[in-house]
């Protein structure tokens, strides 16, 4: 059986490397994208069993359609990964209201907007994989990253705690906490915290986005049926 996948911000760095991982291991895939995400046609074109959504996290409106159009559409999705993800660094205090509010409203609102439109269905078949795409930064402080390390904190909150409701029901919650990957996101480092970084990394190199795919993409499949509410690293000892 052919599961219906959606994956949030599945056009860029990690997102890529997740919707093609799952594409190749034969599942259906539906991703949003921004205007802001490269042009979706090449992965379209060389996956049939995909689809993309053009979808503004921070527009509830829009966001209500895209989840209504999957449902009619396809009356499911069996497993949903939420990536979508921003940073905006600044010193704390020279942040303002709208830089917390910008990072929180995608990375951690974005979540509870999803998972409350499909999780109905998951509970309903008695079967659903959740996995959202927190960070190493919500486990560990970083300067200049006091908007990106609690919205990514808040996103292995919540997963634990969904993880202890939906248990009985069949469906798993897990979060997935990328360390230091090779992605157009942490080029935006400066070089000085890039180096410190490094040093501190055991393997003593960038995680690559296809190193996260495999992860997610076991956490989607059914071997993992027995591990729920965790978050796990992918991040080279870090």
């Amino acid at each position: 059986m052919q599961r219906i996948t959606f994956v949030t911000g599945g056009n860029g760095g990690i997102g890529t490397a997740v919707v093609e991982r799952l594409l190749k291991e034969n599942y259906f895939v539906l991703y949003t994208y921004n205007e802001h995400d490269p042009d979706p046609a090449n992965i379209l074109q060389r996956y049939p069993c995909s689809r993309a959504y053009h979808c503004n996290l921070l527009d509830r409106d829009e966001v209500e359609h895209v989840t209504k159009d999957v449902i009619e559409q396809y009356s499911k999705v069996d497993i949903l990964i939420n990536n979508a993800g921003v940073m905006l660094d600044r010193v704390f205090i020279k942040m303002n209201w709208d830089q917390w509010d910008y990072v929180i409203d995608v990375n951690l609102k974005s979540i509870f907007s999803f998972s409350h439109a499909f999780l109905p269905y998951m509970i309903k078949q008695n079967y659903g994989r959740i996995i959202n795409i927190s960070s190493i930064t919500g486990l560990k402080g970083f300067p200049g990253k006091a908007n990106y390390s609690a919205s990514k904190a808040g996103i292995v909150g919540f997963t634990r705690s969904l993880a202890v409701e939906v248990a009985s029901k069949g469906v798993t919650v897990n979060a997935v906490t990328p360390g230091m990957i090779d992605t157009k996101m942490s080029k935006h480092v400066p070089d000085r915290y890039r180096a410190s970084i490094l040093n501190q990394i055991p393997v003593h190199r960038l995680g690559r986005p296809e190193e996260v795919a495999s992860l997610v993409a076991f956490l989607a499949g059914e071997d993992s049926s027995y591990i729920t509410g965790e978050a796990i690293s992918v991040s080279g000892g870090f």
